[in-house]
C-alpha cells in the first residue's frame, strides 16, 4: 500500500497561466509501495494496471473557485491528487472545504458525500453526479481494486504480480434530504425504499416498462414529481 507523509502544501496553479496562488491542502504520496502476500515483507514495486481510470492530470475547478487546478482521480483510494508549483503529486484533503470537483470541458462533477451501501454501512467518498432533478439525483461510484501479489509455492508455479483491476460501477440515489443510498435494482427494492408510493411505483414501472439498469433517469423524474 502507498505510504503517506503528513505535509501541508500550497498549490500555485492559475486559471490561465497556473501562476496565481491559491491554497489547497494536501499530503505527499509515494504511489508505488505495495505489500506482497506470502512473503510477509514490504517491497517497493509498480503493480500491473493502474489505480487511475485516467492517469493524466486534467484541469478542474475545486469547489466554487474560479481557478483551475491540475487534478486526477485515484479510483482505488477514492482520492483526488493534484500538482503543486513544484510538480509534486499531493492528495487533496478529503474535507467539507472541498466538496465538489468539476472537470473543465466535460463538466464531469464529483461530489464528496456521505452514502450508505446495500449492507447499511456508511462511507464518505466521491460520487459522480449523473443526473439530477429537484434535488433528486443519480450518482455513480467508480471503483478499482488492488490485488496483492503472491509468491510461487513451488518451482512449477509462477509468481503472481500485484495488480489493479477495474470493478463494476455502483450507482446511488440521492434524496432531497441529502440521504444517499444504493440505487434500487428492482421493483421490490424501489417499493421497499418508498413504501408510501408502492401503488404509484408499480403502475409507473408497468406503464413505462422500466429497465432498472438503463432507466435510472426516468425513475428520478418520477420521484421528483
Amino acid at each position: 500500500m502507498k505510504t503517506f507523509l503528513a505535509f501541508v502544501f500550497a498549490v500555485c496553479l492559475n486559471f490561465i497561466s497556473l501562476a496565481q496562488n491559491k491554497d489547497v491542502n494536501g499530503r505527499k504520496i509515494n504511489p508505488y509501495n505495495v505489500h506482497i502476500t506470502g512473503m510477509d515483507r514490504f517491497v517497493a514495486q509498480k503493480p500491473q494496471g493502474s489505480p487511475y481510470l485516467n492517469k493524466a492530470f486534467s484541469m478542474a475547478k475545486i469547489d466554487d473557485s474560479e481557478l483551475k487546478f491540475a487534478v486526477r482521480y485515484n479510483a482505488y483510494s477514492d482520492e483526488f491528487e493534484f500538482l503543486n508549483s513544484k510538480n509534486d503529486t499531493l492528495v487533496l484533503d478529503k474535507t467539507e472545504a472541498y466538496p465538489k470537483i468539476i472537470f473543465a470541458g466535460s463538466n464531469k462533477k464529483y461530489l464528496l458525500l456521505n452514502y450508505i451501501d446495500y449492507t447499511g454501512k456508511s462511507y464518505t467518498g466521491y460520487l459522480i453526479e449523473q443526473y439530477q432533478k429537484n434535488n433528486w439525483a443519480v450518482l455513480k461510484r467508480e471503483r478499482i481494486s488492488f490485488y496483492p501479489g503472491k509468491k510461487a509455492k513451488t518451482s512449477l508455479e509462477n509468481d503472481m504480480p500485484a495488480k489493479y483491476s477495474k470493478e463494476k460501477e455502483v450507482f446511488y440515489l440521492k434524496k432531497p434530504d441529502a440521504t444517499v443510498v444504493e440505487f434500487p435494482e428492482s421493483k421490490k427494492q424501489l417499493t421497499k425504499l418508498f413504501a408510501d408510493k408502492k401503488e404509484a411505483i408499480e403502475a409507473f414501472i408497468k406503464e413505462q416498462k422500466i429497465d432498472f439498469e438503463y432507466d435510472q433517469n426516468k425513475i428520478i423524474d418520477f420521484l421528483a414529481q
